[in-house]
């Protein structure tokens, strides 16, 4: 299972999940941070490399033509499809500050037939309203979490999404490692979780 947590540096965020989901080493994971860190075209570059190794190249390029296109993609059969769009909207057209694209990550987060979208899109709801303590939704994203009914993919997406909303998870230059990417509910912080509830 692919857990998506991240790192915060400047105006980008850094998908771990998206080095999970692609396969890469550990060591391949610290290089890759290393070679990111403060360097935003470079990040970017990154993103667009690991994904053409994962689809086809007509579909990267088609993200890349423009925001619509990507948003078209979605809705995309494919599941990994949908969650490459998720990665280039929020990294390549820095779509995370725009109030329809996180309509989109609610819709998509609470729908999708797949646990691992539903997993980035609500990880990126959170992203969307980094750092406001949102009322509302904090509270739709703790309750994802705390429906032991919902699958783990979406409970921890939504986790991470909380932690989104009161602060970022990790920031430069005080990470020193990249948590475990296996987090099961039974490690959440429940006191944490419950608190957007009790508003």
């Amino acid at each position: 299972m692919t857990v998506k947590v991240a790192i915060t540096y400047g105006p980008a965020h850094f998908s771990y999940g998206l080095i999970q989901f692609l396969g890469l080493s550990p060591m391949s994971i610290d290089d890759v941070c290393d070679s990111l860190k403060g360097r935003g075209e470079h990040f970017r570059a990154t993103i667009i490399t690991l994904w053409r190794k994962r689809l086809p190249p007509s579909v990267i390029d088609k993200m890349l033509q423009s925001r619509k296109e990507a948003e078209s993609l979605l809705y995309d059969p494919d599941w990994n499809v949908r969650c490459a769009a998720f990665s280039f909207l929020q990294h390549y057209w820095k779509a995370a500050c725009r109030v329809d694209f996180a309509r989109k990550c609610e819709e998509i987060g609470l729908q999708d037939v797949h646990p691992q979208v539903r997993s980035i899109a609500l990880t990126t709801l959170g992203i969307c309203h980094e750092n406001t303590d949102d009322v509302r939704v904090g509270k739709l994203l703790a309750q994802v979490v705390l429906d032991d009914s919902q699958p783990p993919e979406a409970r921890r997406g939504a986790y991470f999404g909380l932690h989104y909303l009161r602060e970022p998870i990790l920031r430069w230059p005080t990470m020193k490692r990249l948590p475990a990417v296996d987090l099961v509910p039974e490690d959440f912080d429940w006191s944490f979780v419950k608190s957007f509830c009790d508003r």
